[in-house]
């Protein structure tokens, strides 16, 4: 099963980088209007990474 060949870390990780993601995004949100995009594209992308890794528990993956 692929879950057994991913390291611990690699679950933490994604929260990590989800996070960061997040935070940069409402810093870029909150720079100037030109980036308003980049700043929900990162927020988007943070949130789907926290995501991920419930739902990949779920799915048995890890």
């Amino acid at each position: 099963m692929l879950g057994d060949a991913l390291p611990v870390t690699f679950r933490e990780a994604l929260i990590i980088v989800g996070v960061i993601c997040v935070a940069f995004g409402m810093l870029a949100r909150d720079a100037a209007g030109v980036n308003k995009g980049l700043g929900v594209a990162l927020i988007v992308v943070g949130v789907m990474m926290i995501v991920a890794w419930p739902l990949g528990h779920m799915a048995h993956l890890w």
